[in-house]
């Protein structure tokens, strides 16, 4: 399997191999044997399409989330690659301004890291932010909660939240 600039990747129940292809703007459906099975997405603003996909992820339905980091937003689609729904956008301050990870904890909570508002936001499954952590910088009185170029965050089925950071050269491990 070839592809030419990734951003994320996640498997399903299934064993699909679901890839972010950020140079031709889709999603990319493999066998884990690497047969591609299907892809979706363009460029563009519309309903799933995409400018530059970076993380991607699975719920407990088998629903996936993908997060743009030049559109800042999330969108959420069957297996198929059919558009279930879509949030977020760069002129509103409660979203994210450059989404890079993302993932969803067992009850369904999607976490996303944003890399220019050096924070981790927490949404339910119809996009209301609930959380929000992290300050800018590279170090501040409460240190942890200083954090610089967030790129990843991950959910372990007990419910910690672990982080990652591009110039801190680091990985936190928080509970909510």
């Amino acid at each position: 399997m070839f592809l030419e600039k990734l951003g994320g990747i996640a498997v399903d129940n299934h064993r699909n191999v679901y890839v972010t292809d950020y140079s031709n703007h889709n999603v990319k459906k493999f066998t884990l044997g690497g047969i591609l099975q299907s892809k979706w997405g363009s460029e563009g603003t519309a309903d799933g399409q995409f400018d530059r996909p970076a993380g991607i992820t699975i719920d407990s339905d088998g629903n996936l989330y993908v997060v743009d980091r030049n559109l800042a937003c999330v969108q959420k689609f069957d297996s198929s690659g059919n558009l279930i729904t879509k949030w977020g956008t760069k002129l509103k301050l409660e979203q994210c301004s450059t989404p890079l990870g993302i993932d969803v904890d067992s009850n369904g909570a999607i976490w996303v890291a944003d890399f220019d508002s050096h924070s981790i936001k927490k949404y339910d499954n119809n996009g209301n932010l609930k959380l929000k952590w992290g300050h800018n910088g590279m170090y501040g009185p409460d240190d942890n909660l200083y954090f610089y170029c967030v790129m990843d965050v991950a959910v372990d089925n007990n419910g910690n939240i672990f982080l990652t950071e591009d110039q801190r050269h680091r990985v936190q491990k928080f509970k909510e």
